[in-house]
């Protein structure tokens, strides 16, 4: 699976990097001025779509961190993950 880009060189400006789909992804995962950034490097030049997608990758692998982590915690305490799971009410029977 990629992201299909155009056939601009990293050197080339590109005056539509606000429309560039790795770039409307990374404010997703980011904040609206690291995404800016990128935006605007992308628009100047010499930024190659590669470099954009590794960004994007980055920012989105540092966003899920915690729940990463959240959810290793619990795959290692399922006993427990099943013992809340009974004790509350639930919309589905658990066995």
């Amino acid at each position: 699976m990629g992201i299909v880009m155009d056939l601009r060189t990293p050197a080339e400006p590109k005056p539509d990097a606000d429309k560039n789909l790795a770039i409307q992804l990374l404010k997703f995962f980011t904040t609206p001025e690291v995404a800016l950034h990128y935006e605007n490097r992308l628009r100047a030049g010499g930024l190659g779509y590669g470099d954009l997608k590794k960004a994007r990758f980055e920012n989105y692998w540092n966003y899920f961190a915690t729940a990463r982590a959240r959810r290793a915690e619990l795959a290692a305490t399922l006993d427990h993950v099943e013992a809340v799971l009974r004790s509350g009410p639930a919309p589905w029977p658990i066995k």
